[in-house]
């Protein structure tokens, strides 16, 4: 179960930190690294939940 936290912990700052790169790569008038930077939270936020 711990071990399942922090992997979801993981995988979620790994999908914000990816948004990050994204929005600099693209630019802020796409919207899909925002996508991806709301399902990293959500991820987190499950991890921290359970």
């Amino acid at each position: 179960m711990v071990t399942l936290f922090v992997l979801l912990l993981i995988l979620g700052v790994l999908l914000m930190a990816l948004a990050t790169l994204m929005r600099k790569s693209v630019g802020n008038e796409n919207l899909y690294p925002m996508f991806v930077a709301i399902i990293g939270v959500l991820i987190v936020v499950l991890a921290i939940m359970m």
